[in-house]
């Protein structure tokens, strides 16, 4: 019996902007400056724009996943931040499915992402989805 295919995924693009980084700063009640001023980050040496916070990158996944897999649902999502992402940069999610288990349409799916930015990897990180029913 040959296996059916495993799912497609669709890559994800986006652009951060200063106006980004600074509401998900005041989201998540970061006070860190290099979030929302120029200033900061230059002072610090770590370029000319703004740094977007480090778990709002965690959000282009997220989106990624549910434009893909709108009929499932994240039951874990492991990261690792490996860069960082700034104001003006450009983004693609890009997802791997590793492997399916179980029959469909019950079956759980495990992928590989990357978030990948102007200035490299930025987010690595492994998900597993599965049907909102199943997972208790």
């Amino acid at each position: 019996m040959i296996a059916p295919p495993l799912p497609i995924v669709t890559s994800k693009h986006f652009r951060v902007t200063r106006t980004q980084c600074a509401t998900w700063a005041r989201i998540l009640h970061d006070t860190n400056p290099i979030h929302f001023d120029v200033a900061a980050v230059e002072e610090l040496g770590l370029g000319t724009e703004t740094i977007n916070p480090g778990p709002a990158n965690l959000a282009f996944l997220y989106t990624m996943l549910n434009e893909n897999f709108p009929a499932l649902r994240v039951i874990r999502l492991k990261a690792r931040l490996t860069g960082t992402v700034h104001s003006g940069d450009e983004l693609t999610v890009n997802g791997t499915v590793r492997k399916e288990e179980g029959q469909h349409p019950h079956a759980m799916i495990h992928l590989d992402l990357r978030l990948v930015s102007t200035r490299g990897v930025s987010v690595v990180a492994e998900a597993w989805l599965m049907p909102p029913e199943e997972y208790q």
